[in-house]
């Protein structure tokens, strides 16, 4: 009996796995390829002062655990500027109303950066159903937003700032500034 018990249990669990329909392997890549990315683009924004020697860039291995998506490795990158140093930590894929976040912390704080609809101006929360993706009480789309970086404000009025080389200074000289 417990062998049969057992085997029920396990198909109707592999039932619940097979209709949520979410890749979880997809978003864990997506997620790994957008926190590169979102890397090369900060090297390339500091590289004037790098290769002044105003500060330096270098990443540690990091290793980061999600529900659904399992244990995964990544890089956590850290900026050393004089005494000091600003660490850019990937806090994870499954953020409520984005599809992840990066914490950029130096001595003034924290800023959020937030991977989030390429339109988006805010957090939305997209819930997927039997028939399709509905957002914000919105008609349902089937089609996934084009994903980029945004700097999110804080809360309770969050808003997101489109991410850029100019936005990333305006930051970055935030949690540095004395």
């Amino acid at each position: 009996m417990g062998k049969k018990v057992l085997e029920e249990i396990l198909r109707k669990k592999h039932q619940i796995k097979e209709k949520q329909g979410v890749d979880w392997n997809r978003r864990r890549n997506v997620w790994l390829n957008s926190v590169e990315a979102f890397y090369r683009d900060i090297v390339t924004w500091l590289e004037p002062f790098t290769e002044k020697g105003l500060l330096e860039i270098t990443c540690e291995d990091a290793v980061k655990r999600e529900e659904h998506i399992g244990e995964y490795h990544l890089k956590k990158m850290i900026l050393s500027i004089s005494e000091e140093t600003v660490v850019f930590d990937p806090v994870g894929t499954l953020i409520i109303g984005a599809w992840g976040r990066i914490d950029m912390t130096g001595r003034n704080g924290t800023i959020m950066f937030v991977l989030a609809d390429r339109g988006s101006d805010g957090p939305r929360i997209r819930m997927k159903t039997d028939t399709g993706f509905r957002e914000n009480n919105n008609p349902k789309s089937d089609k996934e937003p084009e994903l980029g970086w945004k700097i999110s404000t804080s809360p309770p009025d969050m808003r997101y700032i489109p991410l850029n080389e100019d936005s990333f200074s305006d930051v970055l000289a935030e949690v540095i500034h004395d």
